[in-house]
């Protein structure tokens, strides 16, 4: 798959996750009261996801994950990514056990006692993750120093016995970052975390590191609130509006009624058409570049363009309670065939809108949960 497709094939799969997105609600966790481990990870680039490593078992085995702020369920694939057989710490729960009964839906083995419990979750494009729920010890970096690791203890998660081919590149399975029950914040207790994602283009092979606990990099002064949504465990966060260039767009009061998610794990931002009509004629208004017909039908606003020629297109803002936050034409438009560059910003196919990881690049995205709120701010995501 060449560059452009990956793009293109992410593009879809952005749209058909806001679809699934719209059909899910869980329980939020509620924070455990206990030490909570200061750890971190790798941030790197693979595939257009941006992926964590740990490590699983005793003895340990690497696993590298998509970073996944969108769902709850850790997982990872079986043979020959981590064989549980090999692991002596790893033990299958039970069908009947509160943990498995709480998968609710997810859950998909008989009502026996003797039966392992069994999830089944599909993703966006019918990416699939279906296999045995069980724990065993996780063991992450050490945020004050890397060259360490930390033993977390034992975590629930899925082994993945179906491996998916809509999962592409250097993925091992899920790094689950919601406020569910099962992700690694809703096991650990973890209330605080942070991450700065590198653009694809700076190194090959580039990463930043994404911190948990006490290191988390969260600026106060430009905190968002979290809007509480029942029984929902993603980040809804509010825009308060939209600039393109010196224009502020003009949109229906009930545009974002629907909340923003704020999701790592898909790729292109998406806009309610109350909002993404207006963003778009904008655009239009202030670009005078030849449009054409982009390589899929998602992509509605393409251009026949050098790379200059959009680096001149004009910087869009999102405006939060506490915070501006500026997209520069890298991560508005993306190559997604040669010399066609098309707007990486989706109409949403329902009432939400949803900040993808493309927007988040070059971005220090700071998560406090017992302050509930999320902060912003544009930075120089280095590689480490």
């Amino acid at each position: 798959m060449t560059p452009y497709e990956r793009r293109v094939a992410s593009t879809r799969r952005s749209i058909a996750r806001m679809q699934q997105h719209s059909m899910r609600a869980k329980a939020r966790s509620k924070f455990k009261t206990l030490n909570v481990p200061d750890i971190s990870s790798e941030a790197v680039i693979d595939s257009l996801e941006y992926i964590a490593s740990y490590s699983i078992g005793t003895p340990p085995t690497k696993v590298n994950a998509f970073i996944d702020t969108g769902f709850d369920i850790i997982w990872t694939l079986n043979q020959p990514t981590f064989d549980p057989s090999t692991s002596s710490t790893y033990t299958n729960l039970s069908c009947l056990s509160k943990y498995c009964l709480d998968l609710g839906d997810l859950r998909t083995c008989a009502s026996f006692e003797s039966e392992p419990c069994i999830y089944d979750m599909t993703y966006d494009d019918s990416a699939r993750s279906y296999g045995v729920f069980g724990h065993d010890k996780f063991m992450f970096d050490d945020s004050n120093d890397p060259s360490k690791t930390v033993d977390v203890g034992y975590l629930y998660f899925g082994v993945n016995n179906e491996s998916s081919p809509n999962f592409k590149g250097n993925q091992h399975g899920a790094l689950a970052l919601d406020r569910g029950r099962y992700s690694l914040l809703g096991q650990l207790g973890i209330t605080r975390f942070s991450h700065c994602f590198v653009p694809p283009d700076t190194i090959e092979g580039s990463r930043s590191r994404m911190y948990f606990g006490s290191n988390a990099k969260v600026l106060y002064g430009f905190l968002v609130p979290l809007v509480q949504v029942p029984n929902d465990p993603l980040y809804f966060v509010i825009i308060d509006g939209i600039r393109v260039g010196v224009t502020e767009i003009e949109y229906p009061s009930y545009a974002f009624d629907g909340g923003v998610v704020v999701d790592t794990g898909i790729s292109n931002s998406m806009l309610t058409t109350a909002a993404y009509d207006p963003f778009v004629s904008e655009l239009r208004k202030n670009i005078n570049l030849p449009v054409v017909h982009g390589p899929s039908d998602e992509l509605e606003l393409c251009y026949q363009a050098t790379e200059e020629e959009i680096s001149n297109t004009p910087e869009v803002a999102l405006y939060f309670s506490n915070s501006t936050v500026y997209f520069s034409s890298d991560v508005v438009f993306q190559e997604y065939s040669q010399g066609i560059w098309c707007l990486a910003i989706l109409r949403s196919s329902n009432l939400r809108s949803m900040i993808g990881n493309i927007q988040m690049r070059n971005l220090l995205v700071g998560y406090d949960l017992e302050k509930n709120g999320i902060s912003f701010s544009s930075s120089d995501c280095k590689p480490v």
